[in-house]
């Protein structure tokens, strides 16, 4: 196995759902959806469904990528020296020039580089990474036939069922697990190791045409998830059944084991995987998505931008749609310009000779211990 080059579809795919993850975050995090109209409802709860796909989609392209890639501790490391980065700057920056009082508590928790609190999403991706070498043991070891049956099950018992019970069928924390990321990366496994051209009824088909049933199917599973959404508060009320109901519909909009979602994220994945190309642009610009992460969804950071950037109103038409889509790209554009100088810095403190000499001997020391690590 070896470290392969990037694919600048994939990469593509990765920057499009940071911005639509940006997006969301303004709509939530902004006060967009708990003060709209009632056409900016309709139009949200349409959108949603699309949106939503950013988490799903980068779990799905770990698997696929990762399930013939070798675990090395040294990702694990830089991981961690991003979110460690950010959790103690943006802070110690804010309360540098009068801007945010720490406790003691608040202090010493910075002290630790991830929690489920600060960022949920890091927190179970370098979970999954480090049993990922567990997880490409079944992928490999596994015929065609288990293996979809293994899918089916996991949608049927994961998804479904939680879809139907409204997640009471187990603590399922609405797909934000590390449960949930564990299939999507079998998903992703699956399609690289049985390609998608290789399927019976797709490769007497072109590429444009199975390009046009992936996209048809991405917007399809989306506008059904958008009706449920929107059929949602018609049933509460009504009985006992019918809002159980209802209520059931309103958890799953924002459940990322929704199975209509799974089924969104995938169309969306495979309708990227029909691309393929080369950029170089596109494959720097993919490099700074996770800083972009980092620093936009740091707690002190999003307690302040959105009111900064002039929302938090009582109440928005469709025309704020405009206002968060400019937002969106300059929020992107001003984290990448933060991440990138963070890349370069970190990088010349890599490449000097005492920090290779404490690298050395941290791994020399770790490997004397007989903890066998892919470096």
């Amino acid at each position: 196995m070896q470290i392969e080059k990037r694919q600048s579809n994939f990469e593509l795919l990765r920057i499009i759902s940071m911005l639509m993850i940006i997006f969301w975050h303004i709509l939530i995090h902004g006060g967009i959806i708990a003060n709209q109209s009632e056409t900016l409802k309709v139009i949200i709860s349409f959108i949603q469904p699309l949106l939503f796909v950013h988490v799903n989609s980068f779990i799905l392209v770990t698997g696929y990528f990762q399930c013939n890639s070798k675990f090395r501790m040294s990702k694990v490391l830089q991981l961690n020296n991003a979110i460690w980065f950010y959790k103690a700057a943006i802070p110690f920056i804010l309360v540098l020039f009068g801007g945010l009082t720490l406790s003691n508590l608040e202090s010493i928790k910075l002290l630790s580089p991830i929690s489920h609190y600060d960022y949920w999403f890091m927190t179970q991706y370098i979970l999954l990474y480090l049993i990922s070498p567990i997880l490409n043991i079944i992928v490999h070891n596994i015929n065609k036939e288990k293996y979809k049956k293994m899918l089916l099950l996991f949608f049927v018992v994961f998804s479904i069922l939680p879809f139907i019970t409204n997640q009471e069928v187990y603590p399922s924390s609405n797909g934000y697990t590390l449960l949930q990321f564990i299939v999507l990366y079998f998903i992703g496994a699956y399609f690289r190791k049985y390609n998608i051209d290789s399927n019976y009824y797709l490769k007497s088909i072109s590429e444009n045409s199975r390009r046009l049933i992936f996209l048809i199917l991405f917007l399809f599973s989306g506008m059904i998830s958008g009706f449920i959404t929107l059929s949602a508060d018609s049933f509460i009320g009504k009985n006992e059944i019918f809002s159980y109901i209802g209520n059931s519909f309103m958890n799953a909009s924002n459940s990322y084991n929704n199975p209509f979602l799974i089924i969104t994220s995938t169309a969306y994945f495979l309708y990227f995987g029909t691309f393929h190309f080369q950029n170089k642009f596109i494959n720097l610009v993919s490099k700074l998505t996770l800083g972009v992460y980092l620093i936009h969804d740091n707690i002190y950071v999003r307690e302040r931008i959105y009111d900064w950037l002039g929302f938090k109103s009582t109440s928005y038409s469709c025309s704020i749609l405009l206002k968060i889509l400019l937002f969106t790209f300059l929020i992107f554009i001003s984290c990448s310009i933060i991440e990138w100088i963070r890349q370069k810095v970190f990088y010349f403190i890599y490449t000097r000779k005492k920090s290779k000499k404490f690298r050395q001997r941290y791994r020399k020391y770790i490997d004397s211990l007989g903890v066998p690590i892919n470096w």
